[in-house]
């Protein structure tokens, strides 16, 4: 289990450093069996190496985020999200957005685009 986090992480940094700007690095949803209909997409600043984060519910973008991949973790830190990796990830409000309360998180389901 932690060496398939670990490696999962691994390739989540490791997608970050090759990823160009624009290049989507981490692509979520809601679990089907969560009555919300979140999407989160992770996209690569190739000038910065930061990903800015848009959150969207039903196709509507709602928040927006910047932040970074904490190395040697599973760990997205921005400014009003934190969103943790792993089988079932959670995303978690810091500040006040039109998505979720501060303190409250929501269930994932995350897959990393294959990178040139």
């Amino acid at each position: 289990m932690k060496t398939m986090i670990l490696a999962g992480a691994m390739v989540l940094a490791a997608s970050v450093a090759q990823a160009s700007d624009g290049q989507v690095v981490f692509h979520c949803e809601s679990l089907p069996t969560v009555d919300s209909a979140l999407t989160v997409m992770g996209v690569a600043d190739e000038i910065t190496s930061d990903v800015d984060v848009v959150v969207m519910v039903a196709g509507q973008v709602k928040a927006q985020d910047r932040g970074g991949l904490i190395e040697g973790t599973t760990r997205f830190e921005g400014h009003v999200f934190d969103i943790e990796f792993d089988h079932v990830t959670r995303i978690i409000a810091k500040q006040a957005n039109d998505v979720l309360s501060v303190g409250q998180a929501d269930s994932l389901i995350c897959t990393y685009p294959t990178l040139p």
